[in-house]
């Protein structure tokens, strides 16, 4: 009888897509109306489920999108940056300074948004490593600098109904503190990711099994082997070990403090073989 395990594998770029309402928002993401204001703020929430089910899989996201549909030529300065969040919806009001603290900059420069009628590819400086777990918060600042040409505000295709998962603020002078919740609609957004995935492989040292619990964890974990004198190694989505310890026992209490999906390998005289592991806090 064979031991399942599993293995990290790397695929092949992925753009998935959240939202295809055909709604049009003049708000949000950006916004750099020439007549009234020059700083704007937005941050959008999307849940793990939203981009599991798109087919996004943990692993680093390299780009962002937004479909334009028409508006001036703007330039600017853009600023985005991406979070984990456990958040499914926005309180009533949203303090930027809170919201933007421990997320990570992924994008930081001057940006021309065209007249086309198209998807505004932001290809991020820094990718974003997601969990595979968590929601994600996306905050976007937006300085006008400079309007080639048109009038008017630069509108978006978005969803309604997405109560709650989108906040949203302007201001002619400089970025306001604060955004107030923008209950209605959320702009479609595509990304664009190296996905990480599992693959099933058959170990033949069934006398090397051992079980994890619970699973999914919050970060503590007890692993129980058939099989003393064993070293375990606890590896990320990417592969990298993140934990390394050996123990006389059959029984080993561990613990993560980072959500994310794991590979947790048993190696004994018998053999090695492995589990995957869920921590969701």
């Amino acid at each position: 009888m064979l031991a399942i395990g599993f293995i990290p594998l790397v695929n092949a770029q992925t753009t998935i897509q959240i939202g295809s309402g055909t709604s049009v928002t003049s708000g949000y993401p950006l916004l750099g109306n020439p007549n009234a204001y020059t700083f704007s703020r937005a941050i959008a929430l999307y849940k793990a489920s939203e981009l599991t089910a798109s087919g996004m899989i943990a692993g680093n996201i390299s780009q962002i999108a937004w479909h334009k549909l028409t508006g001036p030529v703007f330039k600017g300065n853009l600023h985005v940056y991406f979070k984990h969040t456990s958040s499914n919806v926005f309180p009533g009001t949203v303090n930027w300074t809170t919201e933007v603290s421990g997320a990570t900059t992924v994008f930081s420069d001057s940006t021309t948004l065209t007249d086309i009628s198209n998807w505004i590819n932001i290809p991020l400086s820094n990718s974003f490593h997601w969990d595979g777990v968590s929601n994600l918060e996306v905050l976007i600042e937006f300085e006008r600098t400079a309007t080639v040409s048109g009038i008017g505000n630069i509108a978006f295709y978005g969803e309604t109904n997405t109560d709650n998962v989108n906040a949203y603020t302007a201001n002619g002078l400089s970025f306001p503190p604060n955004l107030v919740v923008i209950a209605y609609e959320r702009t479609n957004t595509k990304f664009v990711a190296n996905g990480t995935s599992t693959e099933i492989i058959e170990n033949a040292t069934n006398e090397n099994g051992f079980t994890i619990s619970p699973n999914p964890t919050s970060g503590p974990f007890k692993m129980v082997s058939s099989i003393d004198n064993a070293e375990i190694i606890v590896t990320d989505i990417l592969g990298q070990p993140i934990l390394k310890t050996k123990t006389a026992q059959k029984t080993a209490n561990l613990q993560i403090d980072k959500n994310g999906v794991y590979t947790v390998y048993l190696k004994t005289k018998k053999g090695t073989s492995a589990q995957k592991l869920i921590v969701n806090h």
